[in-house]
């Protein structure tokens, strides 16, 4: 072949490498620019873990080979985990960080309800509980402490988590140490601007909560709401050293429903103001088929005079007696905000019998059948259905028949 035919092979060569070349180029750029399609999420895993007193932090969690620790078992969960927790004591502080899941909740649970017991006692502020994670439910415990100012039973930092079915008690808070004051349950817990949110408190005792060295010290609540829709169902309060249920900060669209309240100095405060409160304040708040006994005020709104409370709170079918002259104290602490609306309320001896059995109604208690299905939890305190007659009942109890 002479070289005169070299020449043509030699551009067809050359000119299919520089096709070549630019398709590589152009594919190269278009990965480049190109991102990643989203990992999905890993799969729920639903694991079984068992603590005990009996149990080994070396171990594997397994029934068979348990924890000895809760504060362990809190550092090897995932999303869809639940730990059974065995009779006995355990020791606190516990911090519960790690996140579930909307599809996979991480739930402790006591084997035996307020058989798990968890205490914490310190100099300086103590929490004795921590739910700093979303997505986690805690439920069954027994639940005491003592600390300073600033100390609370059950904190709940974190969002979408649930408190459920707790003895929450003797909870001992310094009264004269400082401003933070204390609580029994608190759903908020101050995380910067009180942005947590969705935390349901349901079917707790919660009792002597009080100051330290004397009993009665304001600022130290039984239930606190200081965020949003936090939803307060179902629970026995009593004996606090200031409110049964209180809610300031930036509480604001609350469920409050079916609680008994007794022998606090204010029964329920619907309250906005101070760190965490903004603009709206406190609004669209439901108090509904609440019991309230004995208590120094029974249902009041109240605000720092800079924060609104309302429009849109409703005060439905609350039964309040032995609360003196100050039953109801609402609207007036923002009368430009709009007045909340005011329905079947109850000022009749409740006829429930005492602390021992936990403010449960007598037959011949007014309580029954007087409540509004609005917002009414399917199941009282006990577990017992709602409705049991022909309406649901006012109280954390439904009354039946075979109640005990």
């Amino acid at each position: 072949m002479s070289t005169g035919d070299l020449r043509p092979v030699g551009r067809r060569a050359a000119l299919t490498l520089w096709l070549s070349l630019w398709v590589l180029s152009v594919t190269a750029c278009g990965a480049a620019n190109h991102s990643p399609a989203p990992q999905a999420p890993a799969p729920i895993r639903s694991v079984d873990y068992y603590v005990s007193p009996k149990g080994d932090d070396r171990h594997d969690g397994s029934q068979e080979r348990p924890w000895r620790t809760v504060r362990h078992a809190a550092t090897q969960v995932a999303p869809g985990s639940t730990v059974h927790v065995a009779p006995g004591r355990y020791a606190g502080p516990l911090v519960l960080r790690t996140d579930g899941r909307p599809e996979g909740r991480i739930r402790f649970v006591s084997k035996t309800r307020f058989g798990a017991r968890i205490a914490a006692d310190a100099s300086g502020p103590v929490t004795v509980v921590s739910l700093a994670g979303d997505y986690i439910d805690f439920r069954g415990f027994d639940v005491t402490g003592r600390g300073g100012d600033g100390t609370a039973g059950i904190l709940v930092p974190g969002s979408h988590n649930r408190v459920i079915g707790n003895d929450v008690h003797d909870v001992k808070v310094a009264c004269q140490s400082g401003p933070n004051g204390g609580g029994g349950i608190v759903a908020g817990g101050g995380t910067p601007n009180y942005r947590n949110h969705d935390i349901d408190v349901v079917g707790n005792l919660v009792h002597d909560v009080v100051g330290t060295p004397r009993r009665a010290c304001p600022g130290v609540q039984g239930i606190y709401a200081s965020v949003a829709k936090v939803r307060i169902a179902n629970n026995v309060s009593y004996r606090n050293a200031d409110g049964c249920i209180t809610s300031w900060h930036a509480a604001s669209r609350l469920t409050i429903v079916n609680n008994t309240v007794a022998d606090c100095p204010t029964g329920i405060t619907v309250g906005s103001g101070g760190p965490g409160a903004t603009g709206r304040g406190n609004r669209d708040t439901t108090v509904t088929n609440n019991v309230v006994y004995r208590c120094g005020r029974g249902v009041a709104e109240t605000t720092d005079g800079e924060h609104r409370v309302g429009p849109g709170n409703r005060y439905l079918n609350n039964l309040v007696f032995g609360c003196g002259a100050r039953g109801l104290i609402l609207g007036s602490a923002s009368p430009r905000a709009g007045g909340p609306t005011v329905s079947g309320t109850i000022t009749a001896d409740p006829r429930l019998l005492g602390r021992a059995a936990h403010y449960r109604p007598t037959a011949a208690s007014p309580a029954i059948d007087a409540g509004t299905a609005t917002a009414a939890p399917s199941s009282d305190f006990a577990g017992v259905h709602r409705p049991q007659g022909r309406r649901v009942d006012v109280g954390a109890f439904e009354w039946s028949r075979a109640a005990p």
